[in-house]
């Protein structure tokens, strides 16, 4: 009546639909529960001393471009 290979593809389809009637539930629920624990004072730390070292690194780089343009400008550069 059916093909070879086609039982086998009806067997596996119906194991499937019951692991996902299965699945699908516990899934949902796990999803709908909010996540209610923030970082931790470690992590926070952790992230603060990033930003201050970020701040920092970003002020050093501003305050050597602006060397670099003064410079340029003719204050303190060559004798021509």
């Amino acid at each position: 009546m059916f093909a070879k290979g086609m039982l086998t593809i009806d067997i596996r389809t119906a194991l499937f639909h019951g692991m996902y009637s299965q699945l699908h539930p516990l899934v949902l629920s796990a999803a709908s529960i909010p996540i209610k624990k923030g970082p931790s004072e470690a992590q926070k730390k952790k992230v603060e001393g990033l930003v201050k070292a970020a701040n920092a690194r970003r002020k050093a780089d501003e305050m050597k471009r602006s060397s670099v343009k003064q410079g340029r400008s003719g204050k303190g550069g060559y004798d021509y």
